[in-house]
């Protein structure tokens, strides 16, 4: 397409979307300055990632990025005149994306309302029918094949998405779901609760085969098994729901590899990803959900929006939020007029609480980390043995096989030396890639190993790289971890529940991250005269199912004692409006899962949540320590997404602790961490 304006060759713009490379170039003259100008908005780096070629006379850029490029070039037109650079041909491109790109929908997709009548029990709420309508422009103004449903938890999101699916005339819906809710929530609801009339449908846990029924409910951890009657579902009207999407937030993980696989081979007409949480701390989280909503999201895009989106600078870190919004559509708590949510911070006296506080626990931790290597240093000539000699054995077995090259082990022990010179030279985090290098050749080594040879192979070796490190991620495991754990069970034990749990005719559910904790919280319970207090955590979880049936019908049961990991999603439990925290996850979207189990749709009851702080005066402790870290992750989280985290935290600490503490979790996460006792380290040796 041309633009013309008079006869004035710098007015002159030739602009074209190129559907079959995917990309989008205009040309014409655009001014000797037009590179500065683009730099002044964004950092240099960004240009290789960003433009595929950017010239006085030629832009170019992929597709999936015209969305930075009118941004880019609004960034321009709209903050000062920039010398030698021709406004008005920049103008024209950002008309043309207006018009010809995002104002000509490439799809006229349509919602079939009168489908839920039809078939449902229920009418859509005024949130549910922002959702649709934002699914319908998304899809004719995008061309993507679905997006994210950012739904706030407890929103209805399962209606939801079947009533989409329904008024999207599909006729196969497969729900990818985890195992939890398979019947609780998606068999009940497809079997009992939303439809007039009964739908044939087939899970994964069925034990007859798949007949072709029209609703396929799947748990997470059967997608790879079921990957060829998925492939064999051919109709172009098809739906994929995914619940609880955050779950398939790591790129390169099994499951996650899984579901794209699945996506791309059934090729649906829609996808529905759903979370309340989407994403959790980092930018990278973006790219699975891409791959699954937009084809065309491959690893050459991938890698170029990781490159403008990973360390953003200040114009695309200001931007980020506004893409996001470009693939989902965010439904808030607020839109859907539930009871009021109460929280309060309820402070716990301990009589042995000098023994959590950080100073204390500092101490224990130098000291541990002294003794340990003393003891490592003095055994170091063992530890060398023990790596030597299992490497070489594997080394000559794995080379004799082909399973490895005799080359790749060449270059693993030349990067293995550096890694060593670089933690003696104190600069071995200015190596991530060498490092990661290493690590991953050890891990792919370690897979052919078991047994005292393995055990001993993975100590020695990270011990031999990084000793402090590897005593620091000991550190915090058996103390800082152990310590925490135990101020909790502390706390859960001398609790008055009492009060708390008489204050409402409702029923109580208590949160842990630890199982101890839990196991302390039943003890205090018991000794304050429940005894119906039901469990969900450690073995009792695959019993969830008969469990929250228990607490949802028999009166007597009350409270439910449960984990984050066991009980934070998927299941309501609006027969509960108390919910006690006696400590919180790292992660602040774990905590408000934890409290829409029953803040949301169908509570008619305020709710009330109370979160136990170890009160040690002015002295930091172990557990108030943990709420800097949720505040932490909280703003990151907002940072990326732009929109504010439902539950409110703010409890004005000091960030740079929550900075410190982000860094030992980080840390005590990504350290190899054993827990041998230092004498039985050389048994079999």
């Amino acid at each position: 397409m041309k633009f013309d304006k008079g006869d004035a060759v710098f007015n002159y713009v030739h602009i074209v979307l190129d559907d079959k490379k995917k990309e989008l170039r205009a040309s014409g003259y655009f001014g000797t300055r037009i590179v500065k100008a683009i730099l002044e908005g964004i950092p240099k780096s960004k240009l290789k990632y960003l433009f595929t070629k950017v010239s006085m006379s030629e832009i170019h850029v992929k597709e999936f990025f015209i969305f930075e490029l009118y941004h880019v070039l609004k960034n321009i037109l709209q903050y000062g005149s920039v010398r030698s650079v021709n406004a008005e041909a920049l103008l024209k491109i950002v008309e043309f994306i207006d018009t010809e790109v995002w104002g000509k929908h490439k799809f006229e997709h349509t919602l079939n309302y009168q489908n839920i009548d039809d078939k449902m029990n229920y009418k859509i709420l005024e949130h549910q029918k922002r959702a649709f309508s934002g699914f319908i422009n998304i899809r004719n103004k995008l061309g993507y094949r679905g997006y994210l449903l950012d739904a706030a938890v407890g929103s209805g999101k399962t209606f939801t998405s079947l009533a989409l699916a329904e008024s999207l005339d599909s006729e196969k819906i497969i729900v990818i779901c985890p195992l939890p809710t398979l019947e609780k929530v998606w068999v009940s609801s497809v079997k009992e609760e939303l439809y007039k009339h009964e739908q044939t449908f087939w899970t994964s846990r069925s034990k007859e085969d798949y007949n072709n029924e029209r609703i396929l409910l799947i748990h997470y951890d059967a997608i790879e098994k079921l990957q060829d009657i998925l492939s064999n579902i051919k109709t172009a009207a098809t739906t994929i729901i995914v619940d609880e999407s955050h779950n398939f937030n790591e790129l390169k993980s099994r499951r996650t590899t899984a579901l794209i696989d699945t996506i791309n081979e059934v090729n649906p007409a829609n996808v529905v990803l759903m979370s309340g949480t989407p994403i959790k701390a980092k930018v990278s989280e973006i790219l699975p959900l891409m791959r699954m909503i937009d084809k065309g999201f491959d690893r050459y895009i991938e890698k170029r929006f990781l490159g403008i989106y990973k360390a953003p600078g200040a114009f695309f870190k200001e931007l980020l939020p506004v893409r996001y919004r470009e693939f989902s559509v965010k439904i808030e708590k607020t839109e859907m007029d539930l009871p009021e949510l109460h929280t309060e911070y309820v402070k716990i006296e301990l009589k042995n609480s000098d023994q959590y506080l950080l100073t204390t626990i500092r101490d224990k931790v130098k000291k541990y980390i002294l003794a340990r290597k003393t003891e490592v240093e003095a055994n170091m000539e063992k530890y060398k043995t023990v790596y030597k000699t299992v490497y070489e054995k594997y080394k000559e077995l794995l080379i004799n096989n082909g399973t490895i090259k005799q080359k790749e082990f060449m270059v693993y022990e030349r990067e293995f030396g550096e890694v060593i010179k670089a933690y003696e030279r104190k600069q071995l985090m200015m190596y991530p890639d060498l490092l990661k290098r290493v690590n991953s050749f050890e891990e792919q080594l370690l897979k052919y190993m078991e047994g005292y040879e393995k055990t001993g192979f993975r100590e020695a070796k990270t011990i031999l790289k990084y000793l402090a490190l590897k005593l620091q991620g000991e550190a915090l495991a058996n103390v800082v971890m152990r310590e925490r754990i135990n101020c909790h069970a502390d706390m859960a034990r001398s609790f008055d529940y009492k009060e708390l749990v008489n204050s409402t005719v409702k029923k109580t559910i208590i949160f842990s991250n630890y199982i101890d904790v839990c196991n302390a919280a039943v003890d205090g319970l018991e000794d304050q005269g429940y005894k119906n207090v039901l469990e969900v955590y450690g073995d009792t979880s695959k019993l969830l199912s008969q469990t929250v049936t228990a607490f949802n019908s028999e009166k007597k049961y009350n409270p439910l004692v449960t984990t984050y990991k066991s009980l934070s999603t998927g299941v309501p439990l609006i027969v509960a409006n108390v919910i006690i925290a006696i400590d919180l996850p790292f992660r602040s979207y774990i905590y408000e899962q934890a409290v829409a189990r029953a803040h949301r749709l169908g509570q008619d009851l305020p709710v009330f949540t109370y979160i136990m702080e170890l009160d040690t005066g002015e002295d930091a402790n172990i557990n108030s320590r943990n709420i800097d870290i949720i505040s932490f992750f909280k703003e990151e989280v907002e940072r990326i997404t732009g929109y504010k985290v439902n539950i409110d935290l703010e409890r004005n600490f000091n960030m740079n602790i929550a900075q410190e503490a982000f860094e030992d979790l980080t840390m005590f996460n990504d350290m190899v961490i054993r827990k041998d006792n230092s004498v039985n380290r050389f048994k079999g040796w």
